[in-house]
């Protein structure tokens, strides 16, 4: 479905399924909420990013938006500045509940996180649905750890649109040694592209150039040397 992006890219609906994220529908409000349907499988591993303001206390708590998954169920949060997941905002779920407190109730709005679906029950698969404000900063400015091998910071497009890999501005200020790292569920593996000094190349999936698209609630690796910061400017005109 081809739809007007200026108007209408943040209400895009994204389908996110196993082997692929695909852009499925178009969602209009009035009061500019938008939502992403997350396409899940038991004992799989997804990058995942809520690009949406939070609308209520706890409305983007693990424990409200993952209530239905399996136990044995993870969420990692990365922490850049440490270099490490950080043990107290990452939560799992068990009989006895989500554990720890202090990440079961740890808002996801604008944030980015793996998610390892439990394999408890006889169920395979499960949808979850991200929902939330549209953004309407005329700008996002995500700051990024830096360091000489270039540091690892687990981010998404902040913005609930799809975006063409090499229409980032990330990845048309990036120096070299910088790289992006999107893992694909379905192969087990991670599409790359990493800048040197002869120019960017791509591994997997973005050897496509039709490949290079991150859909909404995709989140990904970049690896930054030199860059602290990472802006972008709002892709449609209303909200």
């Amino acid at each position: 479905m081809k739809t007007d992006k200026a108007i209408f890219c943040a209400l895009l609906t994204a389908l996110i399924s196993a082997s692929a994220f695909a852009q499925s529908a178009t969602v209009t409000s009035v009061n500019a909420v938008g939502y992403v349907k997350v396409e899940l499988e038991k004992k799989q591993l997804y990058q995942l990013t809520l690009p949406f303001e939070g609308m209520g206390a706890n409305d983007m708590v693990p424990t409200n938006i993952f209530k239905d998954l399996p136990n044995g169920t993870i969420v990692y949060i990365w922490d850049p500045a440490q270099q490490r997941y950080n043990n107290e905002l990452s939560v799992s779920k068990s009989f006895a509940g989500w554990n720890p407190a202090s990440g079961a109730t740890n808002s996801l709005a604008g944030k980015s996180f793996w998610l390892r679906v439990g394999d408890s029950t006889v169920t395979n698969k499960w949808s979850v649905y991200f929902m939330g404000e549209v953004p309407t900063a005329s700008e996002k400015v995500v700051g990024l750890a830096t360091n000489s091998f270039g540091a690892l910071n687990f981010v998404g497009y902040a913005y609930p649109c799809e975006v063409l890999l090499t229409n980032m501005n990330f990845y048309k200020t990036a120096v070299n040694g910088d790289s992006i790292l999107q893992y694909d569920p379905s192969q087990g593996r991670y599409n790359s592209a990493s800048k040197s000094f002869a120019g960017w190349s791509f591994a997997n999936a973005w050897t496509n150039p039709s490949q290079r698209v991150l859909q909404p609630g995709q989140a990904f690796w970049i690896r930054s040397r030199q860059q602290s910061t990472w802006s972008e400017t709002k892709p449609y005109d209303w909200p």
